[in-house]
């Protein structure tokens, strides 16, 4: 029995003999004296706390700071647990801005990092740091509340660097509490002078909510720094790399890493590092940020009321901000910059209205965002006839900038322009068996090729806007499923500012009953807004299929390979393969998870006209285990759905001599892996992880008749409530 439910029994105990009590005096008796003090209520320990709140409850500020806080867990009650190796402190002031010069933050706390123990710097560099609480008086008062007095006295820092204290400046303290406690970092901002805590500048421009919309949770450092809030007290302007002589000012270390691989001066061969803890050396020239970085505003939200600076890469250029993307500019010089740039205080006479250059935002303006919300994509109904065994789709191309007016396709966007009517079959799992195109492609209707309109496949009502599209008989295997779908995908080739721009348009996706009573759509696995929050617009195959999972599993579906686009004669591709999975599961998992210490071998793609689709230097920036980063609620539960089919890897009469790259579309000699195993295994490949699958019903390299009668037992440990709960292992939030 708990602690919790152990008091509770007893008050309950004391509450009953009082009512007995008061029943056998008949409650008109005079009162009794106080009793004594009951014991304390249930606190909370490290050993219980799953969260805590922390609230500064004062700072004086004569000497050495004295900060007094409060402690509170998940439940609300106060967290006595706290020692001093479980906590560090950081504290800078707000240094207001002048004469071009954004405002910045400046640690009191600074150390002197020595150069030359690794990397290409040669100078020492002054570097903020942090006070463990062991180095100051750190006071637990036993009830929740504690207190902390600063080792330096910020009214006299004078080395390595001197830093004023002005009591009207807004000041900050952070606190990262670990070790032994639930990590938390809590930030209290205030203006000394007065005390106040709102109305005051507090240099807010990324919130750790935008940053954790890609990395899951913010977690560096050893995981102990978690919000950008207090990042920002260390990664400021006077702190710098002397490894690598590098500045870690946060405005620079951040855009730079996000640029990473598309720096200019990455791109002209070199390399971007920092180093960290002991001397670890962190190459950043391999990222990739994974949507266009002209979209300042996915990190920098003005909107957020918690963000009021966040329009400061609007309104306050700096060298310093530009030039961490714009790496190849020398602004003193004037190389790759029109004109030499003194100092700050000239950016904003060119770069705003009326300017030279014309406001920063119109600089950072992506074309296709502009162009495509003047399009969008509508199918209102798609059907089967049984008597012809075609497919009949209506469908409107509107414009949802003026009033959603349609287009006929004879307009000039889509005069050199092409679109497509994809149909695929069954839609409880596709397969698209005898469709004639690639292994198990979809049928593809080019309605509009090069600007001009197809008649044989294409109408088009003027009164109504309504275009409809009728295509050639299905296959038999098709007349024979329950239900399919039908897409529209391709692009405008629209205007923007006398630019010509593939623009995409999110594809639209309807489904139609064959023998089904009524259209059975799709299961949804990956919730599609999710995607979208890291990479904004998930846009493939040149814009031709766009911010919709459901266009991509009809092509991307079990029976898929990249055979049909390999090198032919039997070579394989540069992996030594003669062809890879497709599969949707199995592709993106495997994508996502090169690179990570999960998956040992790297995966290879072959798309269009022979294109080689490398992800072995991908990072992930999220949480990998978070199965709920990218799936539609449990579906990556066990176990799976029924209608999830075993995966294709061999396409080519496995086991025998003619295996060539080849495309071979009968399904009938494929060499599959059994459902379960094929999303496993793209991940957790490694030979160990494989054998542990074939020991439970696993199969590798069988055949359709042999995995159809595999029975995976992985849900027995794995499932729901049990001892290796997916969602448990993975560490699902």
């Amino acid at each position: 029995m708990s602690v919790r439910l152990a008091l509770q029994h007893v008050h309950a105990l004391i509450a009953f003999a009082l009512i007995l009590s008061l029943t056998a005096c008949g409650g008109d008796g005079e009162d009794g004296a106080d009793g004594q003090p009951g014991p304390p209520g249930p606190s909370g320990t490290a050993s219980t706390a799953t969260a805590l709140d922390v609230q500064v409850s004062s700072v004086e500020i004569e000497s050495p700071p004295v900060v007094e806080f409060y402690i509170e867990d998940q439940d609300g009650m106060p967290f006595t647990g706290l020692t001093a190796g479980d906590l560090r402190f950081t504290i800078a002031q707000l240094k207001p801005g002048a004469n071009g010069e954004p405002s910045a933050w400046q640690s009191y706390i600074n150390k002197t990092e020595e150069a030359g123990s690794v990397g290409p710097g040669t100078e020492d560099k002054v570097q903020a740091n942090y006070e463990s609480a062991t180095d100051g008086t750190f006071v637990n008062n036993g009830d929740g509340s504690y207190s902390y007095t600063f080792a330096t006295d910020i009214t006299n820092v004078t080395s390595p660097v001197a830093v004023d204290y002005e009591s009207t400046r807004t000041h900050r303290i952070a606190m990262q509490i670990e070790g032994g406690a639930p990590v938390t970092n809590a930030v209290h901002t205030w203006q000394p002078s007065t005390g106040m805590t709102s109305g005051i500048s507090s240099r807010d421009i990324v919130m750790t909510e935008s940053c954790n919309e890609c990395h899951g949770k913010l977690a560096f450092h050893g995981g102990g720094r978690i919000d950008t809030r207090y990042c920002v007290t260390c990664h400021n302007p006077g702190s710098a790399d002397a490894n690598s002589g590098n500045t870690i000012d946060a405005k620079v270390l951040f855009h730079k890493l996000h640029m990473g691989a598309n720096l200019p001066s990455v791109v002209a061969g070199g390399t971007y590092s920092i180093f960290g803890y002991r001397n670890s050396e962190h190459d950043y020239s391999d990222l990739q940020f994974p949507q266009d970085v002209r979209n300042c505003t996915k990190c920098h939200d003005g909107a957020d009321s918690d963000t009021p600076d966040a329009d400061n890469w609007k309104t306050r250029p700096s060298v310093e901000a530009c030039g961490s993307c714009h790496d190849d500019v020398e602004f003193d010089t004037g190389l790759n910059h029109m004109g030499g740039v003194a100092d700050n205080s000239m950016c904003s006479g060119c770069h705003a209205n009326g300017g030279w250059a014309g406001p920063v935002a119109d600089s950072h303006v992506i074309p296709t965002h502009v162009a495509r919300e003047r399009f969008a994509y509508n199918i209102t109904e798609a059907s089967y006839d049984a008597s012809t065994g075609t497919v009949t789709a209506n469908f409107t191309i509107t414009d949802p900038s003026n009033g959603d007016t349609p287009y006929d396709l004879t307009e000039a966007d889509w005069t050199a322009s092409n679109l497509r009517l994809n149909i695929a079959w069954d839609s409880s799992e596709y397969t698209n068996t005898d469709s004639g195109n690639g292994v198990s492609k979809a049928v593809q209707i080019a309605f509009l090729s090069g600007g001009a309109l197809d008649a044989a496949y294409h109408s088009y009502d003027a009164g109504t806007g309504v275009h409809t599209v009728t295509s050639d008989p299905l296959p038999a295997a098709a007349q024979g499923a329950g239900s399919g779908s039908v897409a529209i995908e391709g692009y405008p080739k629209a205007d923007v500012d006398g630019a010509t721009v593939n623009t995409p348009i999110t594809s639209a996706v309807e489904y139609f009953a064959i023998n089904d009573g009524s259209a059975q759509a799709r299961r949804q696995v990956v919730d599609n807004a999710k995607c979208l929050q890291c990479h904004e617009t998930l846009s493939l195959h040149g814009n031709n299929r766009v911010n919709d999972t459901a266009i991509c599993v009809t092509c991307h579906n079990p029976n898929n390979t990249d055979i049909s686009v390999r090198p032919a004669g039997g070579g394989g591709g540069l992996d030594g393969k003669l062809e890879e999975s497709i599969d949707f599961k199995r592709m993106v998992h495997a994508i996502h998870a090169t690179g990570s210490k999960v998956r040992e071998n790297p995966v290879l793609f072959y798309g269009y006209r022979g294109s080689v689709h490398d992800y072995s230097g991908l990072r992930f920036p999220g949480i990998l285990s978070n199965c709920q980063t990218c799936h539609d609620g449990d579906t990556y539960a066990l176990p799976l759905s029924g209608d999830v089919s075993p995966s294709v890897i061999d396409t080519t009469d496995a086991g025998t001599d003619s295996d060539s790259a080849s495309v071979d579309t009968d399904p009938t000699n494929d060499r599959v892996i059994t459902p379960t195993a094929a999303v496993c295994s793209s991940c957790h490949d490694k030979a160990i992880a494989q054998a542990h699958m074939e020991h439970n019903g696993a199969l590798f390299e069988a055949t359709r008749s042999q995995a159809l009668i595999a029975i995976e037992t992985c849900e027995t440990c794995h499932g729901p409530g049990r001892t290796a709960d997916v969602a448990v292992i993975h560490g699902v939030e």
